[in-house]
């Protein structure tokens, strides 16, 4: 599992949820999928990349007027080198987001509108959360990847990850890097139980940023 999670168009097709939402990739449109299973802040998706010939705006008016005629609630936004559509009904969230130039490129989203239960992250004392995904692999591997912002240093919070981890029984606890104050470069605290790794990643901006990602390995 990787930084996939940013992507800022949460792609989905969930086939429980037929008839809710706009379910089919756009004519003219190839999928990939990204993850599958996924859980973002406690909202379940799964993510497809989706590109074709045509030029986005062609592609935007064509899915807006369908979605409208199939009597969805439509939207049209914007995003810094995104156009954006978007279908809402009482159970789910469409989106699709492309690039705002050229042919077209980007993500499809459907969004159920009910909450899944996301693992809580490994949270040092007074550190905000920002967002929390999970997912399930095809052969059953689950990953965790958690972002976190802390007032603490990078050298407290190395010391903190470090016993926090031991306590908890992981091994081969080590930490790489120096994030001293003014270094700007990442110090990483990994380790291992079994199947499990875990990275904790810590950089030093106006706040030191915490990224938490947690997985089974094969």
């Amino acid at each position: 599992m990787n930084a996939r999670y940013l992507i800022a168009a949460l792609a989905a097709v969930l086939p429980l949820l037929a008839g809710a939402c706009p379910q089919q990739v756009p004519a003219g449109l190839q999928p990939t999928v990204v993850g599958d299973r996924l859980s973002v802040n406690g909202m379940r998706l799964s993510i497809l990349l989706v590109e074709g010939a045509e030029q986005t705006p062609a592609v935007l008016d064509r899915v807006e007027r369908a979605w409208r005629a199939e009597g969805f609630d439509v939207k049209r936004t914007g995003a810094p080198g995104w156009n954006i559509v978007s279908a809402l009904s009482d159970r789910c969230l469409t989106t699709l987001q492309l690039g705002e130039k050229g042919a077209a490129k980007g993500y499809l989203a459907v969004n159920p509108l009910s909450v899944a239960r996301a693992p809580a992250p490994l949270a040092p004392p007074g550190a905000k959360l920002l967002s929390v995904v999970s997912s399930t692999e095809d052969d059953g591997r689950r990953g965790t990847i958690a972002a976190l912002v802390s007032r603490q240093s990078v050298d407290s919070l190395r010391e903190y990850y470090m016993q926090r981890l031991r306590a908890d029984n992981w091994d081969s606890v080590r930490a790489d890097g120096t994030g001293g104050k003014n270094s700007g470069k990442p110090v990483i605290v990994s380790a291992q139980r079994g199947r499990e790794r875990i990275e904790v990643v810590l950089r030093r901006e106006m706040e030191t940023q915490i990224v938490v990602n947690q997985a089974e390995s094969l």
